[in-house]
């Protein structure tokens, strides 16, 4: 299982690396590298509901009309429920119901946020 999670997780690196990602030393943000002349660029910030994390991690700049690799993970006890739109429109994922999906941004800057739901263990539900 591990090495599972870690070939998904230099998978995910690789993609995003293939389209045009890099961190910028002075700052914690991903910033597009490199620029090109004359594109025009948004900001997508990565938000989750407290119950997993997200990657890539908090705001980045993106191309617009571009496809951005989006993942969510779970904290143990919690699945993945969602992707919603917090704040921007012009938003499109390839599929919000999928924890390993695309997000393009169209329009402007925008919040996306990983939504989670607790599973219930056998031994939390009563039996009738």
């Amino acid at each position: 299982m591990k090495i599972t999670q870690i070939a998904v997780a230099a998978l995910i690196f690789s993609l995003t690396a293939l389209q045009g990602y890099s961190q910028n030393a002075n700052s914690q943000q991903a910033q597009p590298w490199p620029q090109k002349r004359g594109s025009t660029y948004f900001m997508l910030t990565m938000t989750d509901d407290g119950n997993g994390t997200t990657y890539p991690i908090s705001s980045f700049s993106v191309v617009s009309g571009g496809e951005t690799f989006i993942n969510a993970k779970p904290k143990a006890g919690y699945a993945f429920n969602g992707w919603t739109v917090v704040r921007g429109y012009g938003v499109f994922f390839r599929n919000a119901k999928n924890a390993n999906t695309t997000a393009k941004l169209t329009s402007g800057n925008a919040v996306i946020k990983a939504n989670f739901v607790q599973i219930d263990s056998p031994k939390n539900q009563s039996s009738n």
